[in-house]
């Protein structure tokens, strides 16, 4: 996470204590991204049980949502979507910023935003558009970050591995 938060995951943060850094953990280069905590790496897979040690430790059986934390992969990998590391990154990108907006329009919904009215008392009246605003104000927020998150993780990732965006790739919204 970048420094002073945790809204974004800052990928170009490298200062402070080393080990505590997004610089340190996605170990993004040229060739690819994620940290190899295999045999071939850092070894941290030792620590596990096996089964679990082996599992962990083989890029085909791995959980897609740990292999970034156990492998470095190369941006043109597969996954088991069909898409490539990056395509997938992006397309992760993409679906958080659309959540965060789905969800802001439902609390905007529920805020009374539009002209909704409110039933109290066992009567309809105008809903007072001051309940609910902060929340309304929180998710708007959500948004910027998420927005301001992928564009900055997308442009960090093209300028560190000095590539243009893979075709089939678009960041939406």
């Amino acid at each position: 996470m970048a420094t002073g938060h945790h809204y974004g995951p800052g990928p170009w943060v490298s200062q402070g204590r080393p080990d505590w850094t997004p610089v340190y953990y996605h170990r993004a280069d040229t060739l690819g991204i994620g940290f190899d905590r295999t045999a071939n790496g850092s070894n941290a897979v030792e620590q596990y049980f096996s089964p679990l040690r082996e599992r962990l430790a083989n890029r085909d059986s791995i959980a897609e949502n740990l292999l970034l934390f156990f492998h470095h992969v190369r941006w043109t990998d597969r996954m088991r979507s069909g898409r490539t590391v990056w395509e997938e990154m992006v397309a992760h990108y993409n679906a958080g910023v659309d959540s965060v907006k789905s969800m802001e329009a439902r609390v905007e919904w529920r805020a009374g935003i539009g002209g909704r009215r409110t039933l109290r008392r066992g009567r309809l009246v105008p809903h007072d558009p001051g309940e609910g605003s902060d929340v309304v104000a929180r998710c708007g927020a959500a948004v910027f970050r998420a927005v301001f998150s992928r564009a900055d993780s997308v442009t960090v990732r093209t300028a560190r591995a000095s590539v243009v965006v893979l075709s089939g790739t678009s960041m939406s919204g």
